[in-house]
């Protein structure tokens, strides 16, 4: 009996911690379900914000065996994109950037042509516009939250500022959506009359 209570609350804590399903799906969802918003709150802030503490702790102790790697690939796929004869595009100023940006997609010029630019450059771009702050809080919205650590800490920002922010920011979120929901939820059960 106790199981079939807790089933519902360990899977909003799973969903929360699932890369491709961000807070803005899993506390409406909560809510939905019908579940209390307090643990739906919590467990969807700790799911989200635990796997940032396993993002940084792999990109701290392995970046010596992947940057060379990485460095490698950033380059071959820059040339492709390139390709033969043609020139270099103008660099940032911002090494890491300009990394991520060969890693993740082209560079300015490609983002102009194309109609719509990917998650991940819209990403970069906030981190370079607006710093850790920004990118934290447009996290849910345009990548999700353990997407914009990763960009962040590639683009060599640091970790316990990035973790902060990202925890701030997620504390806010889900302050906000979970009012929303559960407020939302009783106002259209009152509307339809159940």
């Amino acid at each position: 009996m106790v199981m079939d209570s807790v089933w519902p609350y360990i899977s909003i804590f799973v969903m929360a911690a699932t890369p491709w399903l961000e807070i803005l799906l899993v506390i409406p969802i909560g809510a939905g379900m019908g579940l209390h918003p307090l643990w739906v709150g919590v467990l969807s802030f700790l799911g989200n914000y635990l796997p940032l503490f396993v993002i940084f702790f792999v990109q701290r102790y392995l970046q010596p065996f992947y940057l060379p790697w990485y460095r490698r690939f950033a380059s071959r796929r820059r040339k492709l994109q390139l390709g033969e004869g043609t020139e270099q595009p103008a660099e940032s100023g911002y090494p890491e950037a300009d990394e991520a940006l060969a890693y993740f997609g082209t560079g300015a010029d490609a983002l102009v042509q194309k109609n719509r630019p990917s998650r991940k450059e819209r990403a970069v771009a906030v981190l370079q516009r607006y710093g850790i702050p920004g990118l934290a809080f447009s996290a849910p919205l345009i990548t999700g939250v353990h997407l914009a650590a990763v960009i962040a800490i590639m683009l060599n920002t640091d970790r316990r500022k990035t973790a902060a922010w990202m925890g701030l920011s997620l504390a806010v979120w889900t302050l906000a959506l979970t009012a929303l929901s559960f407020y939302g939820a009783r106002w259209i059960g009152s509307a339809l009359g159940s």
